[in-house]
């Protein structure tokens, strides 16, 4: 009896009819693998019970999607709602093409526009870029310093990357400065 509790229990989880699909193929000697002149251990019959899901869940699988799709919808399209369709496709057509009959509208929305970009896009000016550079811990990227041998590792003394007087006090327009990865030298 226990020896028996062992295949039950090897295929408790499979469904009955892919159980028995497993073992009418083992009987037969169908079952790819199996020697059929012995008697198969439980893990080998649960291989089977899966292998027997699988190829159900397959064919389940190709039957659907040999069945016809669903028809399209009848959709009565009366004369009327053709041309409500036309009118409303016509109208967004005219709204793309022409200009802007409303000159106060376009100069309104277009004073929005620059006064919303305003607030994203920082001062560029020499100063305010300088000021954004310097900010923070103090650590910044530096290219054609002696002491870090122009390489661009991050140092506290921060000198432009001509490397002749500390960032701070180089009159020289640095607008390169914010992008440098590499090495300068």
């Amino acid at each position: 009896m226990e020896r028996v509790k062992v295949y039950f229990d090897a295929v408790a989880m499979y469904p009955e009819d892919d159980v028995e699909a497993a073992v009418d193929a083992l009987l037969a000697g169908s079952a790819p693998g199996v020697n059929p002149n012995f008697a198969p251990p439980a893990p080998v019959v649960a291989s089977e019970c899966r292998r027997q899901m699988n190829l159900r869940l397959r064919r389940l699988e190709l039957e659907r999607m040999a069945r016809p799709q669903l028809p399209p919808p009848d959709i009565e399209k009366t004369p009327e709602a053709r041309e409500r369709a036309k009118a409303k496709v016509a109208e967004f057509l005219a709204s793309l093409s022409a200009p802007d009959s409303d000159v106060e509208a376009t100069k309104r929305r277009n004073e929005q526009f620059a006064k919303t970009n305003a607030r994203f896009y920082p001062d560029m000016s020499d100063e305010a870029v300088k000021a954004r550079l310097m900010r923070g811990s103090g650590t910044v990227w530096t290219a054609g310093d002696e002491d870090s041998g122009g390489c661009g590792v991050r140092t506290r003394k921060a000198r432009c990357f001509h490397g002749i007087k500390p960032f701070a006090e180089c009159g020289w327009t640095h607008a390169a400065f914010a992008t440098l990865s590499r090495c300068w030298t």
